[in-house]
């Protein structure tokens, strides 16, 4: 497998020289992703993931016809090719040798998980992976309990599973796992624990497997210190600086407590080289950590390692923010009506007794979802079992399974369509 994947590698870099373009998409394929999120440390962490149900707009790579072709000979990664669309510096890596054939596969009653292979640096690891249930098997899923490295559990690490196309008559999945930690891990032993399940005859099934794996940490850091100091609108940022990795850019950034804007989002963050050319924000994973205003945030990009532009600039002109003292929907639930909203776009809402609904027109143009964690008025959590998001043709709905007896509840913002707007860019190099 190695000589193989070399040998393709060095005729495709022959064959052609990629080029990559960039353009404006749904992100048709996302909506099978899963995040789930490790904290094992006692202090709360604030991480931002991507929820399988946000279907705004992302960044689609056209990956070359022979770049797929080459790919799709290698035994094990032919389908995979999909995944390389969401994000070139993945692209990239495979490209540069990265990729780490495994084949490692574990049998445990009617399931057999077979890790294909690896791509990874000191921050993250993806995994690409078949899954195969019993003949007739249906509703076949797993989920990582743990991961270990060096028989020591990693600590703050997210992860997102992502399930291919489903082959029915076989009971086949396939696809990646993206595990993502704050702080290095550089073990090349790691264990992880996986629960499979799948559903025969009407009946659930379940088992457990420890997988033990070894896949070589690639690649260094390039950091860039920045410590410039922004006055976007009012409001006060700090910009400290950018880290490439192989597999991934990360910019620290923080904001000035005393601001009166909380920000929800930077939606166009990027770095752009004198050509033009983009490395946009990463949407799968977990794709930034931190708080703002309390230590910092780090958000992540798509990383440009392999790249060696003239010249480098950080860019980004759209800050989706909210007044901090109006910072949340609240939502009558009797009368099915909002009775606070920060800048008055939503309106429409119902409830049923198990579920909370807002619907919108799709003309709005803003299709990110709105919050996670929904609230009395007081301020104590409710339990909220699911999420979901459904797109129809005038109109979209997101939704929020919830039973409750608050009259009133309150819908904390993770987004919401109102931005501060100036375009900022500083040079890198």
């Amino acid at each position: 497998m190695p000589n193989q994947l070399n040998n393709w590698s060095t005729h495709y870099n022959q064959e052609d020289n990629p080029v990559v373009e960039i353009e404006n998409a749904i992100a048709s394929g996302m909506a099978k992703a899963k995040v789930a999120i490790r904290k094992r440390k006692r202090q709360q962490l604030s991480l931002v993931a991507f929820m399988s149900f946000w279907l705004g707009l992302t960044v689609l790579i056209n990956v070359s016809p022979t770049f797929a072709n080459q790919l799709g000979r290698v035994p094990g990664m032919e389908q995979f090719v999909d995944f390389f669309q969401f994000d070139r510096g993945k692209l990239a890596a495979v490209e540069h040798n990265y990729y780490q054939p495994i084949g490692q596969v574990t049998e445990v009653g009617p399931f057999i998980f077979t890790i294909e292979g690896a791509i990874r640096d000191s921050r993250d690891l993806v995994l690409f992976y078949t899954l195969e249930g019993e003949a007739g098997m249906d509703g076949l899923s797993f989920d990582i309990e743990d991961v270990t490295a060096n028989g020591v559990a990693v600590e703050d690490y997210s992860y997102a599973v992502s399930f291919g196309q489903r082959e029915e008559e076989n009971a086949v999945i396939f696809d990646t796992i993206a595990v993502s930690t704050v702080d290095p891990f550089e073990a090349e032993r790691l264990e992880i624990e996986v629960e499979f399940i799948g559903q025969l005859n009407g009946k659930i099934i379940t088992e457990r497997a420890i997988i033990p794996i070894t896949v070589q940490v690639m690649g260094g850091e390039q950091y860039y210190d920045l410590n410039e100091t922004l006055n976007v609108a009012g409001q006060t940022f700090y910009i400290h600086g950018v880290t490439i990795f192989p597999l991934k850019a990360e910019v620290e950034i923080s904001a000035d407590p005393n601001n009166t804007m909380r920000v929800l989002s930077i939606d166009d963050l990027a770095l752009i080289d004198e050509e033009g050319d983009s490395w946009t924000k990463l949407m799968t994973g977990m794709v930034g950590f931190g708080d703002l205003e309390d230590g910092g945030m780090k958000v992540y990009l798509q990383s440009n390692y392999f790249e060696a532009p003239e010249s480098l600039t950080l860019f980004f002109s759209k800050i989706q923010a909210v007044p901090k003292d109006a910072d949340y929907l609240l939502i009558d639930l009797d009368d099915e009506k909002i009775l606070h909203d920060p800048y008055g776009k939503y309106s429409l809402v119902t409830y049923n007794g198990k579920e909370l609904s807002i619907i919108y027109d799709k003309e709005q143009g803003f299709d990110e979802f709105l919050g996670y964690e929904l609230t009395s008025p007081e301020g104590d959590e409710l339990n909220v079992t699911g999420f979901s998001f459904i797109q129809g043709d005038q109109q979209n709905r997101m939704a929020w399974d919830v039973e409750t007896n608050e009259p009133i509840v309150k819908l904390n913002l993770a987004a919401y369509p109102h931005w501060l707007e100036e375009a900022v860019r500083l040079k890198l190099y």
